[in-house]
């Protein structure tokens, strides 16, 4: 059995959010380029209503029904956040709820979120006691991440980070050369890399990429701690003449294959996945960079 407590009835974000507004309720000219996205991307958008929420501009709206709110930066849309019902969820997605260790706490809220970039995702904040939780799922029901401390209501806390136009190109060439089957869930930049997470199949990857959109790493996210950018698997590029054995080894013996990682153990050996006649492999190589061993990666 569910549980459910809605901290604020729906109602009152329901006729012209005179109960959900902030501070700035101004009107935003037809003419204005965030008031045409958000027109062309919600036709159905009634009582419109704009606010400036430090350097963004947030229009709340009702959409279908449901209170939703539309978040732009310099003129460019961002994302959007509709509050739904439980009942709204995709089955997956409440099937998987249902089987998780959260199953039993009180859901407090849950918004769908479509973001530009990536796939639309949806968050389950829920909590028992004094604690608290949000669970982000794919729409199939795929566990995302979970966040145990949750910020709640911090301003634009769905937003991609700005990424330049040149970096995203190269890391959208990469993984539809890569993982042309792959739905990304989310960037984020650390440690002054940018990290991309996908979903490729039913492995969640962590791609890092630098600035530039230049590929460096891949990892499996395993659930466990963040990525250790200490580590000299990462923190240190492979180096040149290393990355120089490997690659010229893969196209001898792998012709045309497609090298998806390589990294460093902590014994200073390598490990190279990749992917050569729809197969994946998994290539070892001693501290020089000479060839150890390969079988199939069964993963």
């Amino acid at each position: 059995m569910k549980l459910f407590k809605w901290s604020v009835p729906l109602v009152l974000c329901a006729g012209i959010f005179t109960a959900c507004n902030k501070e700035d309720n101004s009107q935003l000219s037809p003419e204005a380029e965030e008031a045409r996205i958000l027109a062309t991307m919600y036709p159905n958008a009634q009582n419109v209503r704009w606010e400036k929420e430090d350097e963004y501009l947030v229009a709340e709206f009702i959409n279908n029904g449901s209170p939703s709110e539309a978040w732009f930066l310099a003129t460019k849309w961002r994302y959007t956040e509709i509050d739904i019902p439980y009942s709204a969820l995709p089955q997956p997605v409440r099937t998987a709820f249902e089987a998780s260790s959260y199953a039993q706490w009180v859901v407090e809220d849950i918004d769908m979120v479509e973001r530009d970039g990536t796939t639309t995702f949806y968050v389950i904040e829920a909590e028992r006691g004094e604690l608290d939780v949000e669970l982000y799922y794919t729409p199939a029901g795929v566990l995302i991440k979970t966040i145990t401390e949750p910020h709640h209501n911090s301003t634009a806390q769905y937003v991609s980070p700005l990424i330049s136009a040149t970096a995203l190109a190269n890391i959208k060439t990469y993984l539809d050369a890569n993982y042309p089957n792959a739905i990304v869930l989310e960037y984020e930049l650390e440690d002054g890399y940018i990290e991309v997470d996908i979903l490729d199949g039913t492995a969640h990857r962590v791609l890092i990429f630098s600035y530039k959109g230049e590929w460096i790493n891949t990892y499996i996210d395993d659930g466990e701690d963040d990525f250790d950018y200490d580590d000299d698997a990462y923190e240190n590029d492979i180096p040149e003449n290393i990355k120089a054995l490997i690659i010229s080894y893969v196209n001898a013996h792998y012709p045309n294959a497609t090298i998806l990682s390589i990294e460093r153990e902590s014994n200073g050996t390598y490990e190279v996945e990749i992917r050569h006649n729809k197969i994946k492999y998994d290539l070892y190589f001693d501290a020089q960079g000479n060839f150890i061993n390969a079988h199939i990666d069964d993963k």
